[in-house]
């Protein structure tokens, strides 16, 4: 008599706790679909295993973008002659400047680098492109491609948006086959009119339209990008 009494209580505990880890087991699971991964973070954290470890055998490291000023390396030395050339003007339509964060941007003219509402690279500028492919491919810093447009109302078929976007969409392309860079490297995104010109006069102003080539690095100690000659 004493074990039948005995085995209803074990089923419902063992049911009981059943049930709990069901639901425990379901609120992991929605914590881990609403986490946002940091990839700043994350790469912090692999570039710290990798200094402690050093790279495994069969491990592939991919370059974190960042630099450090103090101690200039090898591989950005090719930006850096990159952007010291068009500071010269030594490209026609190419201007470089800094971000606020200090990411230095190649500004490409639109109106040189395509014809009026087209989006298909004119071959005047091919060359210029190919430095800036082998610049990535040596480098290999991510680099984000943004097309601009200005705010006037486009008369053609294509949007303003859709513009910047098929302009960038077409150096991004230029770059991965002229330079053989791997996919994920060099992204392409399309703002419209949404960032304006900073040294523009008016709505019309010609410079609204561009291209902008932005490398994705940052300086660890959150100094601007300084070219070499420029360096203390």
């Amino acid at each position: 008599m004493k074990r039948r009494k005995e085995e209803p209580e074990k089923d419902e505990f063992i049911v009981l706790f059943t049930a709990l880890s069901m639901i425990l087991l379901a609120f992991f699971i929605m914590l881990n679909t609403m986490a946002v991964i940091d990839p700043v973070r994350s790469r912090k954290a692999l570039d710290s295993l990798v200094g402690t470890f050093g790279l495994m055998p069969g491990f592939a490291g991919s370059d974190s973008g960042t630099f450090d000023q103090d101690r200039p390396a090898s591989k950005h030395r090719a930006l850096d002659d990159l952007l010291t050339d068009i500071e010269r003007g030594q490209h026609k339509g190419m201007n470089f400047k800094r971000r606020e964060d200090g990411r230095p941007v190649i500004e490409l003219d639109a109106n040189l680098l395509f014809g009026p509402m087209r989006h298909r690279v004119s071959p005047d500028h091919f060359a210029s492109l190919d430095r800036i492919g082998q610049t990535i491919a040596s480098t290999r810093y991510p680099v984000m491609i943004e097309g601009h447009t200005d705010a006037i109302p486009a008369r053609g078929k294509y949007s303003n948006f859709y513009l910047s976007a098929a302009r960038a969409a077409a150096v991004q392309e230029y770059l991965e086959h002229a330079a053989g860079l791997g996919p994920g490297l060099v992204t392409a995104v399309g703002m419209g009119a949404a960032n304006p010109h900073p040294d523009a006069k008016s709505p019309r102003d010609a410079r609204h339209r561009r291209v902008e080539i932005v490398f994705e690095i940052q300086d660890r100690s959150n100094k601007p990008y300084v070219l070499p000659e420029a360096r203390p």
